[in-house]
């Protein structure tokens, strides 16, 4: 259900934007931490190619990918919705 209502959004071109700063964070921590993207991938159980696409912002991953990208780094996801013409803000972390 997660997954079904947050893949639509990955559409949005604010998000897009987001999604290559995601990109570089994850690429930026990885070589901080002298991890290879081959190494990133084993540990999320994706292929290299798929790593390489999402550090570039070339891809729509999941949120089960990001998950799963980012615990293999032992970096955590905080996800913040604010919804638009909400004048009640609200915060979901996970």
């Amino acid at each position: 259900m997660l997954q079904n209502s947050f893949s639509h959004l990955l559409h949005d071109e604010k998000l897009a934007v987001s999604m290559q700063q995601v990109g570089e964070a994850i690429r930026l921590y990885r070589y901080q931490q002298g991890v290879s993207q081959a190494e990133t991938a084993e540990g999320a159980g994706l292929p290299q190619s798929a790593i390489a696409r999402l550090e570039s912002g070339r891809s729509n991953p999941t949120l089960r990918t990001l998950l799963n990208v980012t615990l293999a780094l032992g970096l955590h996801i905080v996800i913040v919705d604010e919804p638009l013409g909400n004048p009640q803000q609200y915060h979901t972390y996970i």
